[in-house]
């Protein structure tokens, strides 16, 4: 599952004024975004409140929010906002893509997308469309198409300048060797996250890199390798105060310990996740503790 964090960031462009505006008032976001489309003229602000409105609710109600969007799309398409089309038909697509898991309809939208981002020049568009297309191919199995849209994904990203994407583009090609059983590719681009999170000093990125490789190793049945890795990455994690990353990554380390033999290992990464998850009040790995901990009585 891809996780809320490894989603693309939204950019809503409302004007600065207008959401400091929303949080003196105290209103709730939905309910100011509907007050000012009141008196919106029909412009490019009003495109990107119709926009953020959508990305308001399209969790719990997806249709409405589809509708926001293609009202949205209907008039950036009357002005003649190029980028305002871009950013809206890749809006469409999630929605489609998730939560409605409509995908090929979701595939004609992100397509779209790209024609006007390519139109307006606007490779931060693209980049969305591209990331969300090779993750579905990936769901599809679609290989081909998967590393085709995950390296558009990293061009547009370069192109634009985004060290976030281009990162992400190089980790997601990393993600996809493995679900298509290539753990040595998988390895290279995992090593070049890992090298450019070393170059810019990126505690986070380089803990994730050292867990991503572990992965790979694990698929090729390297359990030693990826240990040292899993090892290197608890390590950064603990520096980076990110306890609730670390707790799979403990429990990796605690699984592949007792593969390997070594149950009074196994149990001291055990022991230290269940102090990490009481701690900020995990329950669901608090409960998985003493179902592990089963294991060894």
């Amino acid at each position: 599952h891809r996780p809320t964090a490894e989603r693309m960031k939204r950019s809503l462009l409302i004007p600065v004024s207008l959401l400091v505006g929303m949080l003196c008032h105290g209103q709730s976001a939905i309910d100011s975004l509907k007050h000012a489309l009141i008196t919106a003229e029909e412009d490019t602000n009003k495109v990107n409140l119709l926009r953020a409105l959508g990305e308001e609710i399209w969790n719990n109600e997806p249709f409405e929010a589809l509708g926001h969007f293609r009202e949205a799309l209907d008039l950036a398409e009357r002005i003649g906002w190029a980028v305002g089309m871009a950013r809206l038909e890749v809006d469409i697509g999630y929605v489609y893509s998730s939560p409605l898991s409509n995908y090929p309809t979701a595939i004609v939208h992100l397509n779209k997308g790209i024609e006007h981002a390519t139109v307006a020049n606007d490779n931060a568009s693209a980049s969305e469309a591209y990331f969300e297309l090779g993750y579905l191919y990936l769901i599809l199995r679609d290989s081909t198409r998967c590393f085709a849209a995950f390296r558009e994904m990293m061009a547009t990203a370069i192109k634009h300048g985004s060290q976030e994407n281009t990162n992400r583009a190089i980790t997601w090609i990393g993600n996809a060797c493995l679900v298509f059983k290539e753990p040595a590719e998988a390895m290279i681009w995992y090593g070049k996250a890992k090298g450019r999170a070393e170059e810019t000093h990126d505690t986070l990125g380089l803990a994730y890199a050292h867990e991503n490789i572990a992965a790979a190793h694990q698929l090729a049945e390297a359990d030693a390798l990826a240990l040292q890795h899993l090892i290197i990455s608890d390590d950064l994690l603990a520096l980076a105060h990110k306890d609730y990353r670390r707790l799979g990554v403990l429990s990796q380390k605690a699984a592949l310990y007792q593969k390997m033999g070594n149950n009074a290992k196994a149990l001291e990464n055990l022991e230290h996740m269940f102090v990490i998850a009481e701690k900020i009040g995990d329950k669901e790995r608090i409960s998985r503790y003493y179902s592990d901990l089963g294991q060894y009585h």
